[in-house]
């Protein structure tokens, strides 16, 4: 997931609370460390320390981020999307 903060934030919650995925199967990235800090402590998801990083270690890439951000954040992924994704 990228992007941490309340559509994020409610997605994550809402894919555990339905057991659509594990906390252990969950990979967050934001801009601000003080939200994906909360996260990990609230719903025991993994942290990345950028977007690529988490963009590389996923097998689906959740963009939850503001409209103004889409495109910086598309390309500042490009390079870790494939085919599979």
């Amino acid at each position: 997931m990228i992007g941490a903060g309340a559509m994020g934030s409610a997605l994550i919650r809402g894919f555990l609370d339905a057991g659509l995925v594990e906390p252990c199967d969950v990979t967050v990235s934001d801009i601000d460390n003080n939200t994906i800090q909360r996260l990990k402590e609230q719903f025991s998801v993994s942290t990345a320390v950028d977007n690529l990083e988490t963009a590389r270690n996923s097998d689906i890439v959740i963009l939850a981020v503001k409209p103004g951000q889409v495109k910086v954040v598309l390309e500042e992924i490009a390079p870790a999307i494939t085919a599979d994704h």
